[in-house]
């Protein structure tokens, strides 16, 4: 019997993903910087891991191949995350249900 997958990873392993041709994620950058909290709230929330930090410049590292399309970020960051559906038959396709 196959074990049942443990980490994210394996578990995005589960989705394919059809891409659009342009992100249906976008991020106020200037926002984010400006957002003091550490670690962001965002960067944590999401359990795709879609948003990372770049210790560098401070911007958000958006991937966007990640989103399982549950619409978290936008409800925990609406100050500087525009989120919306990817366009008919585009985005997250689940292999398993």
């Amino acid at each position: 019997m196959k074990e049942n997958p443990k980490t994210i990873e394996d578990k995005l392993y589960l989705l394919t993903y059809r891409s659009d041709h342009k992100s249906h994620i976008q991020v106020d950058q200037e926002k984010f910087k400006a957002d003091k909290r550490n670690p962001k709230p965002i960067t944590y929330i999401c359990p795709a891991k879609v948003y990372v930090e770049d210790p560098n410049t401070g911007e958000c590292i958006i991937n966007h191949e990640n989103c399982v399309e549950c619409g978290t970020c936008h409800v925990v960051s609406p100050e500087y995350v525009t989120w919306f559906y990817p366009e008919g038959g585009k985005g997250v396709q689940y292999k398993l249900g």
